[in-house]
């Protein structure tokens, strides 16, 4: 079975109409959707690459009258979206499946495109592809568009692995998953600018220190659990203090289409 294979049948088993099917740590997963909705508006085309089981897509359509598109690689994921509770919306979604290094649409359909766990997680694992993958987002994007982009940083893992040290924790692997090539920033962001301006970048410092330092320090010897009151609670202080000494795997990019 090659990579390909394994990644397919993996979010086969995952799929599920279960809201945090795809993400174990439901808070952060909200923390994702939060800051992506943030910059969203209504009147736009919008492309969710990597929907999953549709959550983030239904999420942004509650709040925006937009027309989304919810797109993902598994087809067992896509019909789950198509399944999944939808409540009252303001905008439009239609759901398809579809390869992020080739996506089926012409060259600038979109207003806004958001990924958020996505490039990261790639079967190739190999930086040629990233590349690839963010050239066709940029390919769709029109003219002045905004990529949205909530991936994984080295660095940023590295410095919250720094700070776990200190306090007797283990080193969180840096590719614990057969598929996780994490982005070093120092290639990342130079092959950015060549493609989009950098209007921002967001980190999620403060809910890792606490999530990922305080949180197995006060739980120690047992292992910490994602839905701990106190990972709640340092959702709520992210919300209002969302970075510290930008430490945390996750990064967040707003670019726009030069």
């Amino acid at each position: 079975m090659d990579k390909t294979e394994r990644m397919e049948e993996f979010y086969r088993d995952l799929a599920s109409t279960k809201k945090y099917a795809t993400s174990l740590d439901i808070h952060l997963r909200e923390i994702e959707i939060e800051t992506i909705s943030s910059y969203l508006e209504d009147g736009k085309k919008i492309l969710d690459m990597g929907c999953g089981n549709g959550y983030s897509t239904i999420r942004y359509a509650r709040d925006f009258d937009s027309d989304f598109t919810g797109m993902d690689f598994t087809n067992e994921m896509v019909e789950c979206a198509r399944k999944m509770e939808r409540g009252e919306l303001k905008g439009r979604i239609e759901f398809k499946q579809g390869d992020i290094c080739n996506i089926p649409f012409p060259d600038e359909s979109f207003d806004i495109v958001t990924t958020s766990r996505v490039v990261i997680a790639l079967p190739h694992e190999d930086w040629e592809v990233q590349k690839k993958a963010i050239r066709e987002m940029h390919r769709v994007l029109r003219k002045g568009g905004e990529y949205l982009m909530i991936e994984s940083s080295e660095q940023g893992l590295q410095r919250l692995n720094d700070i776990r040290e200190m306090f007797g924790l283990y080193r969180i692997p840096t590719n614990p998953k057969w598929s996780d090539l994490k982005f070093d920033e120092e290639k990342l962001v130079p092959y950015l600018e060549d493609l989009f301006d950098i209007i921002e970048v967001k980190r999620f410092g403060m809910y890792y220190f606490i999530g990922r330092v305080i949180h197995p320090l006060l739980v120690a010897p047992e292992e910490p659990k994602y839905d701990n009151p106190i990972n709640r609670v340092a959702c709520e202080i992210a919300r209002k203090i969302p970075n510290f000494r930008d430490i945390g795997a996750l990064v967040f990019y707003r670019l726009k289409k030069k």
